[in-house]
């Protein structure tokens, strides 16, 4: 008996999240995350375990104090997921 079992695999995610960064002020400053897969589903968080989460598009804007880091995970359709983070320094002069 021969069988043939095709297994379709979705393509990469390839999260890729804003670059660390360090900053004098604690404005707002927009954090962006993109993919090479179209329609996937951004969550947001200060917590790997995101939860809670604090976002849900490709783009956060937030407000630091200090020292802080922000977790990015996108999805897709099939359930595969990435997860990659930006480190976000701000301290006021």
């Amino acid at each position: 008996v021969l069988d043939t079992v095709r297994v379709k695999v979705p393509p990469a995610i390839n999260l890729q999240a804003s670059g660390d960064t360090t900053l004098c002020t604690t404005d707002p400053i927009r954090l962006r995350a993109s993919s090479s897969v179209a329609n996937v589903q951004y969550v947001w968080s200060t917590n790997r375990n995101f939860t809670p989460t604090i976002g849900t598009t490709d783009t956060l804007t937030v407000t630091p104090n200090g020292s802080t880091i922000y977790y990015v995970r996108a999805a897709d359709a099939s359930g595969c997921s990435e997860t990659d983070s930006v480190v976000v320094n701000a301290f006021p002069i």
